[in-house]
């Protein structure tokens, strides 16, 4: 996909929400402005932030599935075909702070994508949900799992109990091994444990300014956790990510994910009007034409 646009999850999600999804002819979900910039995670688009030279290469004579992944990642952007979307969202603001919010953070790597900088206040929220969920509900799966025990989360926190004791106040008192007790006790326990968790860091939300030139209230302002209560939640993520995302076990399955899905592409490529859904293939033919008569016009 890399020489048609490239792809990306999240812009993909966008490109669902306003076009693919069937609640109406071809605009999608039919969202408005303020649902459209609460997805837009990464408001550049996949030309403007994208550098050819962080991609890997296939090993000659390898199969096409064969592949370190970490060096075939797209950047988080939205797609290049959205591009009147974005400009339909940005729409009621002002010149400068569209052009402020689009605006890409400096890469310190010459092998990097670039990055975004900004997000609306929407998208904040609906990241930091995002965020908690993976740190918490993850752990709780996690230990339902038994993929991490008491031993392990003893030995991670036995220097890092201070992370709980900064987060004590009048609805949360417990202490590392108060959370350890509930989290691998009975299940109503760890379920009751991890409701704690969770009222601790949604109460704990903080309205913060990302940028003072922004005229915009949805711009200006973005929701995000206080350093302490951020702390732990990293904390908790990291030992997660450690024993459960990184684990053999699981990276085994996301390979074969990965092998799936590039030879379902390879399959969908070889013959798509035999594989492709009716809709689908009424658009491909038609595409195919309007590339035949561009091609004849030159």
């Amino acid at each position: 996909m890399r020489a048609y646009g490239g792809f990306e999850g999240n812009g993909q999600t966008l490109r669902i929400l306003t076009q693919l999804d069937k609640y109406t002819e071809s605009n999608g979900l039919d969202p408005t402005r303020r649902l459209i910039l609460g997805v837009l995670k990464y408001p550049a688009s996949y030309s403007e932030v994208v550098n050819e030279s962080a991609y890997g290469q296939l090993q000659s004579g390898s199969r096409e599935w064969l592949f370190k992944s970490s060096g075939f990642k797209p950047p988080k952007c939205y797609l290049d075909s959205e591009a009147d979307t974005v400009s339909f969202a940005l729409q009621p603001f002002d010149h400068d702070d569209a052009l402020l919010f689009r605006s890409g953070r400096k890469t310190t790597e010459p092998v990097e994508h670039r990055k975004t900088k900004y997000k609306a206040l929407d998208t904040t929220i609906m990241d930091l949900a995002d965020e908690i969920s993976y740190s918490l509900h993850d752990l709780e799966d996690a230990i339902s799992l038994r993929m991490i025990d008491k031993s392990m989360w003893m030995d991670y926190f036995s220097d890092k109990s201070h992370l709980f004791e900064a987060c004590q106040r009048s609805s949360f008192d417990l202490t590392a091994e108060d959370v350890a007790d509930k989290l691998f006790g009975r299940s109503y326990l760890r379920k009751e444990c991890i409701g704690t968790l969770v009222h601790l860091m949604i109460t704990s939300v903080t309205l913060q300014v990302q940028h003072p030139d922004f005229k915009s209230g949805m711009l200006r302002y973005k929701v995000a956790l206080p350093a302490e209560v951020e702390a732990l939640r990293e904390a908790i993520f990291s030992l997660v990510e450690d024993k459960v995302i990184r684990h053999e076990n699981v990276q085994l399955l996301e390979f074969k994910g990965q092998k799936l899905i590039v030879e379902l592409f390879n399959v969908l490529a070889s013959d798509p009007t035999r594989f492709l859904p009716a809709e689908t293939c009424k658009k491909y033919r038609e595409a195919e034409k309007a590339d035949d008569k561009k091609n004849a016009g030159h």
